[in-house]
């Protein structure tokens, strides 16, 4: 293993000095650095994704599927995931030790490369690290991606009646960096603060109802842990189970989203801005979009201005405004779109299945074909990475939920 390990560092020597500012974070000497084996950095990632393919990403059957190999997007328990990190990684070496003595081509791909991406907290990395520490010849066949998913807002004047909420995936990331921790807890911290401003709110508005901040903190596990972007949702889900009546919910949406939601002062925030993700990336960073097709962007959300200048041009408003974000988010530096996502429902899901294997050469045939296709060209257009998930949430390495 070390001699495998020395093998990889001199390949990948940017990977090597991430390995050592973690193993420095983990208090391991340098002749212990090969304890991390399964960990992956920036460059040894980037590097097997122009080698895999859609397949790579793809679970087929009820159990074990040899050809495949990678899930970079899944959760654990440290923000709404089922799996507890021991069990993270014990499904992960079983499947990938089964893996590495079905496949003949290990040196095109590991057998299975995992990432752990929890919502807005880098929490379970650093005991991550420590467990594949204390064993690592257990966990040799299966390599790990240190990751986080930011929940973001994205801004326009132009655009947008609100700010636009969506999602960032952070990879290379180092769970010891202390500007990224406290950057993380300050925004945990103002949630609870605009969680108690806006029940308050809701409590003054509506004071023939009860409204308790503590009890809206159970609506779901993000919203328990302050995590996610699914926060004034939640929100806007609590309150109108306290007020059924239609009547009342264009005033509650007005609460939940557009009071706060547009606030920008540190003690007002509910998501990460953009260019605070960006701002906390390090040499050893990789950051890309995730589930593109998922972003939704509303008729309460775009300007009706904006909507009417691109029927003007013959454009779809969405695609217009998405590729837009895109083109920012390229500029200040994405590298990937997570454009083999296998989590997708209904029309997208079927597209999805219709367009891959043969992108390049796909022609849309309906509305969810044309919006699949759109981030297809976008990643295309401008050489972006292509990475894959199954975006998990449950107890199976293969499937969102169990």
């Amino acid at each position: 293993m070390k001699q495998l390990f020395d093998q990889r560092c001199k390949q990948y020597p940017l990977d090597a000095r991430y390995i050592s500012v973690l193993a420095k974070g983990l208090g391991l000497k340098k002749t212990d650095h090969y304890k991390l084996f399964s960990v992956m950095g920036r460059e040894e990632l980037l590097d097997h994704l122009t080698r895999s393919s859609y397949r790579d990403f793809v679970h087929q059957g009820d159990w074990h599927d040899s050809r495949f190999r990678m899930n970079l997007h899944m959760h654990s328990v440290c923000s709404d995931g089922s799996l507890s990190l021991e069990d993270y990684l014990e499904k992960g070496q079983q499947y990938a030790s089964l893996s590495a003595k079905k496949v003949d081509d290990l040196d095109r791909l590991p057998a299975l490369t995992l990432g752990l991406t929890d919502h807005d907290t880098i929490h379970g990395l650093q005991e991550l690290l420590k467990i594949l520490a204390l064993n690592p010849e257990k966990y040799q066949n299966l390599r790990v991606v240190l990751g986080c998913e930011f929940s973001c807002a994205y801004r326009s004047e132009e655009m947008f009646n609100q700010p636009f909420s969506f999602e960032l995936l952070h990879y290379g990331i180092n769970p010891f960096d202390q500007a990224i921790i406290k950057h993380l807890s300050a925004l945990k911290r103002s949630r609870r603060a605009v969680l108690h401003q806006i029940v308050t709110t809701l409590a003054n508005r509506f004071p023939f109802v009860e409204f308790d901040a503590v009890e809206a903190s159970f609506v779901s596990d993000n919203m328990f842990k302050q995590q996610g972007t699914n926060f004034p949702f939640d929100l806007l889900r609590y309150a109108i189970t306290k007020l059924i009546d239609a009547k009342y919910h264009d005033a509650i949406y007005d609460i939940c989203f557009r009071t706060y939601h547009m606030n920008v002062n540190d003690q007002d925030k509910i998501y990460n801005e953009v260019e605070e993700v960006f701002e906390h990336t390090t040499e050893y960073s990789l950051i890309g979009l995730p589930h593109p097709a998922k972003m939704n962007l509303t008729s309460r959300i775009l300007k009706s201005k904006f909507v009417e200048a691109c029927h003007q041009r013959a454009y779809n408003p969405s695609m217009e405004a998405t590729w837009r974000i895109m083109s920012d988010l390229y500029q200040q530096g994405m590298e990937f779109v997570e454009l083999y996502y296998q989590s997708y429902s209904g029309d997208l899901s079927e597209s999805q299945t219709n367009i891959m294997p043969d992108e390049m050469n796909y022609q849309a045939r309906n509305d969810a074909d044309a919006w699949m296709m759109h981030f297809y060209n976008f990643a295309n257009r401008n050489q972006l990475a292509k990475t894959g998930s199954y975006d998990t949430h449950g107890k199976t390495i293969y499937r969102k939920l169990n």
